[in-house]
């Protein structure tokens, strides 16, 4: 390799990252908005009184599973120490994955606000049940129509390869080993997401205590919604979300970043930039866990599939917890 091409290797790595600290800055103003507008609610809504039996049964499944989680998570490290140290980068232009994501992502923010402020103009009673749909199903085709440009742009930036989207982890696997990796990722998480829960928890009662987290604009939604509002709520969580941003973030971006970095380093910034596109700072360490655990586990099987499975089982227990505690 001569000079002139390992300089413009290095150029194009500082311009990644300069996209990404620019997109990491972008997320984390929009937080910062949502804050100043008063959108502002508790990250930890009140558990119901006739609810509080239910903890106990749920703090000892999850503390079993947990247990389990650190036996699974010890054997995956060890077993494939080697695999991640010496696995090759990933072999795809770094540069169209990262335009792609900017693509889906602006997409993603202008489409949903759109929607919002469809509702508002159309008049619709925001509290109503109608009110209620017609804003889920606006904010359900936003994330799709952003994922259709996203996915568009990639298509027609690689010359709509099935190569590439392959490279970038759409990749088939058997039913078996999608949910032995799927499920065993989210169970290996489980301690360190608790972990990451107990320790936000600490910083937002000492070091954040002034600092409200913005309520997740779907949690109102998970706890009050009913009939086809609570449906749509349901496929949005845990179909429609698990799959768009396994596509982007553990495909895109993670595959951008491994293009030219190992393992590790890809995994965690990639999950640095995945945890502040949600609410912060409390909802930052768990996203955080989850992220480099998905990542990790698309890199060992090289499918998105087992990370999207992990990541649907996820959003499918916070949206059960949120509506049997809250």
């Amino acid at each position: 390799m001569d000079l002139r091409q390992t300089n413009g290797n290095l150029r194009s790595r500082w311009v990644v990252l300069l996209i990404l600290a620019l997109i990491a800055v972008f997320l984390i103003g929009v937080q910062v908005i949502d804050m100043s507008l008063g959108r502002s609610g508790s990250a930890e809504p009140a558990i119901r009184i006739s609810a509080r039996p239910l903890v106990y049964i749920i703090a000892a499944v999850f503390l079993a599973a947990s247990l389990v989680g650190i036996i699974i998570a010890v054997l995956f490290l060890s077993e494939n120490y080697r695999f991640f140290k010496d696995a090759l980068p990933h072999n795809v232009s770094s540069s169209i994955l990262i335009k792609a994501f900017l693509v889906y992502l602006i997409g993603n923010f202008v489409l949903e606000g759109i929607a919002a402020a469809a509702v508002i103009v159309s008049g619709l009673d925001s509290s109503s049940q109608a009110g209620n749909l017609v804003y889920l199903i606006l904010v359900a085709l936003s994330m799709l129509s952003a994922f259709t440009l996203g996915l568009g742009a990639f298509s027609l930036m690689t010359g709509y390869s099935g190569d590439y989207l392959r490279r970038i982890g759409f990749v088939t696997v058997s039913v078996k080993d999608a949910l032995k990796w799927g499920i065993g990722c989210y169970i290996a998480a489980l301690p360190f997401l608790a972990a990451a829960v107990l320790i936000s928890q600490k910083l937002d009662q000492t070091v954040f205590h002034n600092i409200k987290t913005p309520e997740h604009s779907l949690l109102p939604y998970f706890v009050g919604g009913e009939g086809a509002s609570f449906v749509v709520v349901i496929i949005m969580g845990s179909i429609i979300a698990p799959i768009i941003e396994e596509t982007f973030f553990r495909g895109m971006l993670y595959g951008a970043l491994r293009g030219w970095m190992r393992v590790w380093a890809a995994a965690v910034l990639s999950a640095v930039i995945f945890a502040v596109g949600h609410p912060l700072p409390a909802y930052f360490l768990p996203i955080f866990v989850l992220g480099v655990a998905f990542a990790l586990v698309r890199e060992r099987t090289g499918s998105l599939i087992p990370s999207m499975i992990a990541h649907c089982i996820q959003n499918s227990a916070a949206i059960i917890l949120s509506r049997m505690l809250f």
